[in-house]
């Protein structure tokens, strides 16, 4: 918030030091007709030009920080923001039972079957691949996954969001569980 004031103020300042030198230019007896307007003109240029880069860089600074979990997922030439969180179900209960359930969110890209469209990659579209142990992927639109019949120890599941060509857009969280 006192960073908003501190801006407001800036251009409030920029705005009164402008029109300051443009008064003091037209009061000047001495200087020529064409001397002034010209004098004018070039204030008028700054003057819009401060405005405007201050109003973009007001606009630009609170978008920073907002890319945190995010990430850009491009397809061909459009790039899209896209998220994705992946978390385990009733881990410990799953795990007993040599189980993982994994779900998984995903904004700014529609799950789809890449059959349906031929695997031809679509800006917005794509899909998930599931890996568990480094072995071999599940690609599905499904954002849920039960994995049965697990083995006893520690187990490494890895959800990727790939595009319609199986081509990976950014997004990967991994996930572990221990079988006891």
């Amino acid at each position: 918030m006192g960073a908003k004031r501190q801006e407001k103020r800036s251009v409030s300042s920029l705005i009164h030091t402008a029109m300051s030198r443009e008064a003091t230019v037209e009061d000047k007896d001495d200087a020529s007709e064409g001397g002034q307007q010209m004098t004018r003109q070039n204030l008028r240029i700054i003057t819009f030009v401060s405005i405007m880069s201050i109003l973009a860089l007001g606009f630009s600074l609170p978008a920073a920080g907002q890319h945190k979990s995010q990430a850009r997922a491009s397809q061909g030439p459009t790039v899209s923001l896209a998220t994705m969180t992946a978390k385990l179900i009733d881990a410990e209960k799953k795990a007993r039972e040599k189980n993982a359930t994994v779900e998984v969110t995903v904004s700014g890209i529609e799950l789809i079957d890449p059959a349906q469209v031929r695997e031809v990659a679509r800006a917005g579209q794509g899909h998930l691949h599931y890996q568990v142990d480094g072995g071999f992927v599940i690609a599905t639109p499904s954002p849920k996954l039960s994995l049965h019949e697990l083995s006893v120890g520690p187990h490494t599941i890895v959800v990727t969001v790939v595009g319609n060509d199986h081509k990976p857009v950014g997004l990967t969280q991994t996930l572990k569980v221990t079988v006891p």
